[in-house]
């Protein structure tokens, strides 16, 4: 371990770089054990254990560390695909941050080696954190491509009816509920009826669009409902 412990910026970045990682170990530990209570998939759980032995050994400037993240991310690739399919934005979703970590781990892989009287295998690294840099940049150029729409594989839920005296009376937050839940209590309107909707009223805001197809006015608000009075807000006027 001389190498390193002769350079501190080396050991400072161990230990940044392991704080992270056992916050993400932790945090996936933890929501992964209440979504195996529920009934959910393992996958978050053991990549969260996984995750903290390896920032536990990054800690120690031991290079299993990243060989214990590698394993997780290997797993993490293959659930990815089992779970959302080959999916643009699904992928995105499940792979972009474990990709990030995944390439610091190796871009510190030669310096834990060579500390330990290994070969560094720099070259190695640095082949893998590239690839994973070109994917990460062609990823990002792809976030601004148009994608196919996901489309719905789950199992469709049955209607619930509501309870006369449970039913909502006001939509008072922005998502509804302080949580956000986005949920109303009302069955009046479904989703096999909806389609049959018509237009009852309509209200001017005043607001006029900056250019033709509307940028800088576009009218993304959720207005609050409470008793017989809509509360909205635009871009220049409440």
């Amino acid at each position: 371990m001389s190498d390193i412990n002769a350079r501190p910026g080396m050991k400072i970045w161990c230990v940044l770089l392991g704080i992270v990682l056992a916050a993400t170990g932790l945090f996936f530990a933890i929501a992964g054990g209440k979504l195996v209570s529920l009934g959910g998939s393992w996958y978050f759980l053991i990549a969260g254990v996984v995750t903290l032995l390896a920032a536990i050994q990054l800690f120690r400037r031991r290079s299993s560390a990243v060989v214990l993240f590698l394993l997780v991310f290997i797993g993490t690739l293959i659930w990815s695909v089992i779970d959302a399919g080959f999916d643009f934005w699904p992928l995105v979703s499940r792979l972009m941050v474990p990709t990030g970590l995944m390439l610091l781990a190796f871009l510190t892989w030669p310096a834990l080696r060579k500390a330990e009287g290994k070969a560094p295998l720099g070259k190695l690294s640095y082949l893998l954190s590239t690839l994973l840099a070109v994917g990460m940049g062609v990823t990002f150029v792809q976030m601004f491509q148009p994608h196919p729409t996901v489309a719905f594989s789950g199992e469709q839920l049955p209607l619930v009816p509501v309870d006369k005296a449970k039913q909502q009376k006001d939509w008072d937050n922005y998502g509804n509920t302080p949580g956000g839940d986005r949920f109303v209590a009302l069955d009046q309107i479904t989703r096999d009826n909806v389609k049959d909707l018509k237009v009852a009223w309509t209200f001017h805001t005043g607001d006029i669009p900056l250019s033709p197809d509307g940028n800088g006015a576009e009218d993304q608000q959720t207005p609050l409902q409470v008793g017989n009075r809509i509360f909205l807000c635009t871009r220049t006027i409440t």
